[in-house]
């Protein structure tokens, strides 16, 4: 299950980043240093850095605090591709800046993309003909409805791709996280024509089962 291997990839990025930090405390690396610092002053906490250092080493919880984000790794989009990869080897990483992106009822180059032209695509399958749009969102919010739009957009303007009647081309979202419910999931799949059901999906990582 995707879910499961989410997990184990979510873990073994942490355990790296625990050993990264670990072994910048052991170092005195001076960003890690300087970090440390600039918490006891914004704390207003009357601490050593030095004994901040052996607690970051000693001290899973507040070792925390001061090792990499996963979050902010990327973890998400990586692993949706190691997933798609099990079942379609071929699968490939479009570039955020120069990849494709629709406009108008063609697919445009991102690196010339035209104001009108909907973000870039993130994946593409070329066994399959596919472009994918890769999410996850954890909970609803602001940025998280905007991603929501983005969404609707990409699927808009895929079908109007389609009624152009000149492209095989095929559209699969993948969208992972609490937010995509099955209520938004219902009415991302009512933008899609009938006729195009085969040709655009509306689905999540947990679905393609090995």
């Amino acid at each position: 299950m995707y879910s499961a291997f989410l997990k184990s990839e979510i873990r073994a990025l942490v355990l790296r980043n625990d050993a990264e930090v670990i072994d910048a405390a052991r170092r005195r690396n001076k960003d890690l240093v300087k970090k440390v610092n600039n918490f006891l002053e914004r704390q207003l906490l009357d601490e050593s850095a030095d004994a901040v250092l052996a607690k970051i080493i000693d001290d899973p919880l507040f070792r925390a605090h001061f090792r990499k984000d996963v979050s902010k790794q990327g973890i998400h989009e990586t692993t949706q591709i190691a997933w798609l990869r099990r079942f379609f080897p071929d699968v490939q990483l479009l570039d955020k800046r120069t990849g494709p992106c629709l406009c108008d009822g063609a697919l445009v180059d991102g690196a010339c993309r035209p104001a009108t032209a909907t973000k870039t695509l993130d994946a593409f399958i070329p066994s399959t003909n596919t472009y994918c749009v890769l999410k996850y969102t954890s909970e609803a919010g602001g940025a998280q409805d905007n991603q929501f739009n983005d969404v609707k957009e990409f699927i808009k303007q895929f079908v109007v791709c389609l009624r152009g009647g000149d492209t095989e081309m095929r559209l699969a979202c993948y969208l992972d996280g609490a937010y995509y419910t099955e209520k938004k999931y219902e009415l991302l799949r009512s933008l899609v024509p009938a006729e195009f059901a085969d040709r655009v999906s509306i689905t999540n990582m947990e679905s393609l089962t090995e």
